[in-house]
Parts: C-alpha cells; structure tokens; sequence
C-alpha cells in the first residue's frame, strides 16, 4: 500500500505522511514538477526501493515552504545534486485562443484550486491562479509539458470541466447526462478559457541529477 496525505490545504496542514512512495515522488515534490520526463537520471528512481516519510510543518507553511522542505531533505540525506538543461521535446503550447482570455479577474486574497471528480468528468474550480499555474494544471492531465506563451500576467478565477480521457473509455461509467462536462481538455480549455493548446517541439526545462544516493543517511 502507499499513498500521501497531509501539508497546506488539507486536513491535516501541519504534518506530512508518505507511505511506499518512489524516490521520482519525492522528487516532484522537491521541485514542483509532475511527469517523470521533466527528470533526468537514474531508473532506479521511478522503481524502487520505496521510502515513508512521516514529518511535521510548520504552521502557515505553503505549498513552495513544502517543496523547499523536501530539496533539503534529499539534498541532507541522500546528497542530492542536480543541475537544470533545456531540452527539446514535443510539447504543447498554452496561448491566448481568438477572441482573448475568457477567465476573471481575481479580487481573491488567497489562491486556491478545488477538483471535485463527476463521472465521467473532472471539475476544477480556481481563484487567484497565473497563466503559468494554468499551464502546469494541463501538464497534469497530458502526457507531454505544457510550456506557457500566453503572456498573461494576471491572476484570474475560472471553473474548468472537461472529460477524464482515463474514465472515458471505462465500460463501468454510467452514461452521462446533461449534469456531466462533455469535452475533452484541449476544447475546454479553448471554450471556457478562452486559450488554446497546441503541439509543438520545444525546449523544455529538465532537471539532470547528478548525484544521488539510494539508501539515506541517518538523522
């Protein structure tokens, strides 16, 4: 069994649980990142072995006090070192669409993002978020990075719903109703945000590791 739990914006914000996750998850939680292709180095890391982490936050951390936290304790007990190289890749694009952005204007003090699933369907509904958090919200849905060109420098509030390509095909999901987001990801970004998603080759940020040990030192 693994899993994670815990950190700003749950339940349980001043403590953080991981059970058997892979040394590539405590990776993307150290930088922020969310697909394996964003990694370069080792296979071992995407395999095992596997670690449990059991730590305490402090009060009023955020999500970046989580991700520091994390590079510390790579780079402190298992002597992480890494380096950053753009490489090309295909990816995709994240641009205005014709007819300009559709999303508001955020008077909201705190930035926040709920996902409420609804089969066969996902809904997220956001305040206070950037361009870039918009595109990093499609890198976790896609199977390439998202490289934002929107040139947008606001931060905005918007309701995304659009069909789970990983449900989609799932001969136990109800057929939907009128309830239910009917759009792939690409239209409903393009329709209710008023940006688009295109395919492309481009140099994407990786991180290389250099050096980085399997079994951690002692506290």
């Amino acid at each position: 069994m693994y899993g994670y739990r815990g950190g700003p914006g749950t339940n349980d914000p001043d403590r953080i649980k991981a059970l058997a996750v892979t040394m590539e998850f405590l990776l993307e939680k150290a930088y922020g990142v969310t697909h394996s292709y964003r990694f370069a180095g080792p296979e071992w890391i995407r395999k095992e072995p596997r670690y449990n982490i059991d730590a305490k936050v402090p009060t009023g951390s955020t999500a970046d006090d989580i991700s520091a936290m994390f590079q510390a304790l790579l780079a402190e007990r298992f002597m992480l070192s890494s380096h950053r190289e753009m490489r090309e890749m295909r990816a995709y694009e994240l641009v205005v669409a014709k007819g300009g952005p559709k999303m508001k204007d955020s008077e909201a003090t705190k930035a926040s993002i709920i996902k409420r699933p609804n089969r066969p369907g996902i809904t997220f509904s956001a305040r206070m978020q950037t361009s870039a958090d918009i595109a990093l919200l499609c890198e976790t849905r896609l199977d390439r990075p998202v490289v934002n060109k929107t040139g947008l420098s606001g931060k905005y509030d918007f309701v995304l719903s659009f069909v789970r390509d990983d449900l989609s095909v799932d001969p136990n999901i109800p057929p939907e109703d009128s309830s239910h987001p009917s759009v792939t990801l690409f239209d409903a970004v393009q329709q209710q945000l008023g940006l688009q998603l295109k395919p492309v080759t481009a140099k994407v940020d990786v991180i290389v590791i250099d050096r980085l040990n399997k079994v951690p030192t002692e506290n």
